[in-house]
């Protein structure tokens, strides 16, 4: 697995920063991104010191805050810092260290002084920071434990120039004088109160989830990151071990559905009965004892198994009636665990899925306080926006969605991001990505979680999907300017001089899908996306071009993204293979080479989960 820190962005910054957030403009005609949530200072501090020449061994020169060198100052931590705050100092001195070759100290005390941590605010919420100066000295601090290391981070990217592209790959722009300015004024809070990415390149790698303030895994996380929570007991589909079939079933069959499936080992095939008291008392057990050995956990899932397999039992079905919604049965069940479990543990939320055939609220039972409603976007289009009323899939979604947020303050969203049958084929939902963002936040959802390739190494553009979801899940009231800006400052420094060419690509791919097929699910069976041969041809002249000017590891980047071309390729012969035999024939000599290449460079597959 390649391990890179590459300090080299071909496309140096404007030398004088004159107060504004790096990056600074590049050959892109959109202007430097700012978050929504960001009051920064636009008043620059006119620099009186010569500036000394760049080292040419360095991307940055001289940063300066006001008029002082940043090289004057020390770290200073709190008397007893948190581990997440001790780490968040170690990464300013690193990172400064890797842009300058200057290092900067710790001290218990300075008179120029960098203030990490120690100055909590009541107005830092769900992981929030502040990056000010005050009286010359620069403070980062915000909510314990994770906003003072989400706060250096956003320092590093958004005043001195980093950037962290994927998990293993890191730039920062060139310039020669940053100047921070002296009457900065930075807080940000986040919207969502839970950020997660089941993207393999933040998931299964806690530090870069860290990188992107993402705060939730399904994989563990170290303490110095400040413990990003996750759901404990399991994230998702949990009635299998909460009311285990293997277990169970032989002495209580009249508890499970899908009892062929059962005999034959498949346990996840089966519901459990929703209105039988054992059951309850059963799970309700489960839970205590996942909360009794997790004292810290916050969140606990009580969620329906991945199947269609509905309890049919005469006292579900008159509940099922009596909401109008098959949500009515899991509604009234985790209500009561949430109920029983909420003197003990008053901090503890107990999560559930709006899925399949749950989506649909219900109409009478509504989610106690301490109960949290996944709404799951599986049968959606993500090619139209989901509150685009042409789209009919959307239209339903969007209704039910609408149903949720009228009975339930805590909303959270599982949402699709990925071609599920086929990760390395183009997905044209770069506009559904930007567009979806904002909808989730107006309509009150508290918590997002974003699922993509979650198992491996993508072949299509899953390292910049999982970026702009990250800076979304931030901030998803940005504008659209600031959206294309990032999607080009990234394509930029991941596939180097040429990226224009990988741009096209990705407009290319939009425009064509509305003109063949405007709805997109994702589970699609074909990688045609209506790219012409003429098109192929085009886009793989255009990543030519690119993979000559890019350096070793951005021309990696190109052959990876490049199997998403061949996928085009091989959609557009087996698309087009009923008319003509020979189609047939060249789809699968192009599958032949898509197979060899794929596993060359470790690029996984939907339908295996590994590198074909």
């Amino acid at each position: 697995m390649r391990r890179m820190l590459c300090l080299v962005l071909c496309l140096a910054m404007l030398a004088g920063c004159g107060g504004k957030k790096a990056p600074a403009e590049t050959t892109a005609s959109t202007p430097t991104a700012t978050s929504s949530a960001t009051t920064a200072a636009d008043t620059t501090a006119a620099t009186t010191t010569p500036i000394p020449p760049r080292d040419p061994a360095y991307n940055v020169g001289e940063i300066r805050i006001g008029d002082v060198s940043i090289t004057e100052y020390k770290i200073v931590l709190p008397e007893d810092p948190a581990e997440a705050e001790q780490y968040a100092a170690e990464e300013l001195i690193k990172y400064i260290k890797l842009a300058t070759g200057k290092t900067l100290e710790i001290a218990e005390s300075a008179d120029k002084a960098i203030y990490i941590g120690g100055y909590p605010d009541a107005a830092h919420i769900d992981d929030g920071f502040d990056i000010k100066v005050v009286d010359g000295d620069l403070i980062i601090s915000g909510s314990i434990p994770r906003g003072t290391l989400y706060g250096v981070y956003t320092f590093l990217e958004e005043y001195i120039g980093w950037r962290w592209f994927d998990y293993d790959y890191e730039v920062v722009k060139v310039s020669d004088f940053i100047q921070i300015p002296i009457d900065l004024n930075d807080r940000q809070n986040p919207v969502y109160q839970i950020r997660a990415s089941y993207w393999y390149n933040i998931n299964n790698h806690p530090e870069y989830a860290a990188k992107m303030k993402n705060n939730r895994m399904t994989v563990s996380s170290p303490d110095y990151l400040g413990y990003m929570e996750g759901y404990t007991g399991g994230m998702c589909h949990t009635f299998i071990t909460l009311v285990s079939p293997q277990k169970y079933f032989e002495e209580h069959p009249e508890w499970f559905t899908a009892h062929n499936d059962i005999r034959n080992g498949n346990y996840g095939q089966t519901q459990p009965c929703l209105t039988n008291p054992e059951v309850y008392e059963v799970v309700l057990a489960s839970v205590r004892e996942i909360l009794e050995k997790n004292p810290d956990a916050k969140l606990v899932s009580v969620t329906q198994n991945d199947n269609g397999n509905v309890c049919t039992c005469e006292n579900c079905m008159a509940v099922y009636h009596e909401e109008e919604s098959h949500a009515g049965a899991m509604i009234r069940f985790v209500n009561a665990i949430a109920e029983d479990i909420e003197e003990d543990y008053p901090n503890v939320t107990i999560d559930t899925f709006a899925y399949t055939y749950t989506r649909k609220p219900p109409k009478l039972a509504k989610p106690r306080d301490n109960v949290q409603v996944r709404i799951c976007s599986l049968e959606c289009c993500f090619y139209h926006a989901l509150d685009d009323d042409s789209c009919r899939n959307n239209r339903a979604f969007m209704k039910d969605f609408a149903g949720w947020s009228e009975i339930c303050d805590n909303i959270a969203v599982w949402d699709y991001t990925a071609n599920f049958h086929n990760y390395c084929a183009f997905f044209a939902n770069f506009d559904a990505i930007y567009d979806n963002a904002s909808t989730f936040a107006k309509n009150n959802v508290r918590g997002i979680m974003e699922q993509g390739n979650y198992q491996g190494i993508s072949g299509e553009f899953g390292a910049l999907k999982a970026y702009l979801l990250a800076k979304l899940n931030w901030d998803p009231y940005m504008t659209r300017e600031e959206y294309e800006y990032h999607i080009n400052d990234f394509l930029e420094g991941y596939y180097g001089p040429g990226w224009e060419n990988i741009r096209y690509t990705i407009d290319l791919i939009q425009q064509r899908y509305g003109e063949f097929d405007s709805h997109m699910g994702i589970f699609n069976g074909t990688a045609y996306g209506g790219l012409s041969l003429e098109d192929v041809k085009e886009i793989e002249a255009g990543y030519a071009a690119a993979y000559e000017l890019a350096d070793e590891t951005q021309k990696l980047h190109i052959e990876q993204a490049s199997i998403a071309v061949m996928m085009a390729e091989w959609g557009y012969y087996q698309y087009n293979g009923m008319l003509d035999r020979t189609y047939k024939d060249k789809a699968l000599e192009i599958f032949d080479r898509i197979i060899e290449k794929a596993r060359a460079l470790n690029v996984v597959h939907a339908e295996s989960g590994r590198a074909w």
